[in-house]
């Protein structure tokens, strides 16, 4: 008598006992029952979660001969799912992307969305998504690693101005430019850098710029730190000093 058992078992699988018999007598009724780690199997089943399990099968005609009841014991040993230290950044920029490519993943860990293997997650909507990895070592999910990410929008500006007109003071010849308010929340770390005529001349959402008379092109520049993926919003400013 033997037990027919997949030869690797892989936690997260349902594994089905399947007995091979060898000779028992014909007459009699042949009973079977199946234990896992001491405790009576309803059916010849059971979801691996373990690492080992202790199958027991016994077999009994019924005839109560010597050779009327058989029984079996083996071990099983389970293949536990890895443990991942996969570091996701915090926040993203909509549209942005997390390439499978970018991640050290351990063997038969896979990223996926809805069940299904892809090669990249792409952030399509801004707010809170999970993005989820999944252990699968015969091409069905068995463990999902889940993990949140804060999706934001394309860093844009709220009204910002196209033009400045100004009258030319020799006595003061600077300009006082005030940055747009940004889709950004309070305390969000903002870099603001203004360009005059494709220098940089002064850093700070309210400065004070010098200029010269005439038409001038000025430009702003906003970066931010720790939103992945994210691009500078840049602006540009005719400014027209009189």
């Amino acid at each position: 008598m033997a037990v027919k058992v997949p030869d690797k078992i892989h936690s997260g699988e349902t594994i089905s006992l399947k007995a091979q018999t060898a000779n028992y007598e014909n007459s009699g009724t042949l009973k079977t029952e199946w234990f896992l780690n001491n405790q009576l199997l309803t059916k010849p089943e059971f979801k691996a979660t373990e690492p080992v399990y202790k199958v027991k099968l016994i077999k009994d005609n019924g005839l109560g001969l010597s050779n009327s009841r058989d029984s079996l014991e083996l071990n099983l040993a389970v293949n536990q799912a890895p443990k991942t230290e996969i570091e996701l950044p915090k926040m993203i920029i909509q549209n942005g992307e997390l390439k499978e490519s970018d991640f050290s993943l351990p063997k038969d860990v896979f990223l996926v969305q809805f069940g299904k293997k892809i090669s990249v997650w792409i952030a399509k909507d801004s707010g809170k998504q999970k993005v989820e990895f999944a252990w699968m070592p015969k091409d069905s999910v068995l463990k999902i690693y889940s993990f949140e990410i804060e999706v934001l929008p394309k860093l844009n500006a709220e009204n910002p101005a196209s033009d400045i007109e100004i009258k030319w003071n020799p006595a003061n010849p600077y300009v006082h430019v005030e940055a747009p308010k940004m889709n950004r929340a309070e305390g969000t770390s903002l870099v603001y850098e203004w360009f005059l005529n494709g220098r940089l001349s002064a850093s700070g959402n309210v400065v004070m710029i010098p200029v010269k008379r005439g038409r001038q092109d000025l430009e702003l520049r906003v970066s931010e730190f720790g939103i992945a993926q994210s691009k500078p919003y840049i602006k540009k400013i005719n400014l027209n000093v009189n």
